[in-house]
């Protein structure tokens, strides 16, 4: 009569089996989750600088309190604090890690974020090169980064002649 049951290579073909369909699975999930946290940091870093830009384009064009100056007037940088801004070009060069409310409440759920902002003067003819003297028109750069890679840009431009929301 024949033994019933499993011998030790069918065993152990069957756990050689069963491990590789572990493995796979486990490289599938793995896979997954990956692209999830790729999704979520994208968007994420859009909603970030949308926030930001958003914030920016409500500014007027110029310093509407006096002479205007490229850059934050004398007393407008108050720590990290950019409530005091109040044209466009005031956020040039503002970068915070990790980013914070206008008021400059650091967001704790965003420790390994970081912002930055350029604004630059263009060419009338090609807004896609920079020139150093006011030509009506100011394309302002929002980029989010995370652990010093960016995730998220957005550019925009603004000119004199649109007014924001605060001037009209």
């Amino acid at each position: 009569m024949l033994a019933r049951g499993f011998s030790l290579v069918e065993a152990m073909v069957a756990m050689v089996i069963v491990g590789v369909m572990v493995a796979a699975a486990m490289q599938t999930v793995g896979s997954a989750r990956l692209g999830q946290f790729r999704t979520s940091l994208a968007s994420t870093g859009a909603m970030l600088a949308q926030q930001l830009m958003t914030e920016i384009l409500e500014q007027a064009y110029e310093d509407p309190d006096g002479t205007p100056v490229f850059g934050p007037e004398a007393g407008e940088v108050v720590g990290s604090s950019r409530s005091k801004f109040d044209d466009v070009d005031d956020y040039n060069g503002y970068s915070c890690t990790p980013p914070r409310t206008r008021d400059g409440t650091a967001r704790d759920d965003l420790a390994n974020w970081r912002c930055s902002v350029v604004v630059d003067y263009v060419k009338t003819t090609d807004i896609n090169a920079t020139i150093g003297s006011n030509s009506g028109i100011k394309r302002i750069t929002v980029a989010l980064y995370y652990r010093n890679a960016r995730i998220a840009q957005q550019a925009a431009i603004r000119t004199a002649a649109w007014p924001s929301a605060v001037e009209r």
